[in-house]
């Protein structure tokens, strides 16, 4: 099985449409069932899924391309008589692990965390509901990440981002 362009489009489009169903479900329950079973189910089975399951599967899937990537590396460097592949062969390699891996760490401390809150200690519990407010401010950083990760594995990013800041001085 293949992944052509065609296919990848429909993966992408079922699971948008997944998620935006999955959304509408648990925006239209939280108004009107907050602490009823139901509504408390739905949100432990998005929570187990998306930040938990979903994230991990990410991860294994880029770890097994990740070590094709370096097996094919190897094989081309034997084949042309090289003692070792390029540096330069790692990078790719070294930015999807790390940003599957702080994926999985912030995505899945909130999970966690957001399910104990809500269904092991009291939701009115103050030293819970810090470590709750403070886990949701750190899975904030899912979304900045990238720029440190790229800034630290990318040398091309970091002599295009010096000339862009020499420019501006």
């Amino acid at each position: 099985m293949y992944c052509t362009p065609g296919r990848s489009r429909k993966i992408v489009a079922t699971l948008a449409t997944a998620l935006l169903a999955e959304q509408v479900i648990i925006n239209i329950l939280s108004r009107f069932y907050v602490y009823s079973v139901p509504y408390k189910t739905l949100v432990i089975v998005h929570y187990a899924v998306f930040y938990v399951v979903l994230p991990v599967t990410v991860l294994v899937i880029n770890m097994a391309v990740a070590c094709a990537v370096r097996r094919a590396s190897n094989d081309a460097a034997a084949k042309l008589g090289q003692q070792s592949a390029s540096s330069n062969s790692a990078v790719p390699t070294v930015l999807l692990i790390s940003t599957s891996l702080i994926y999985v760490l912030l995505r899945g401390t909130l999970a966690t965390v957001h399910i104990v809150y809500w269904y092991v200690v009291s939701p009115f519990s103050y030293v819970m509901g810090d470590v709750y407010y403070f886990t949701t401010i750190l899975h904030r950083l899912v979304y900045a990440y990238n720029f440190y990760v790229y800034i630290v594995t990318g040398k091309l990013f970091r002599q295009d981002l010096r000339k862009l800041f020499h420019c501006c001085t």
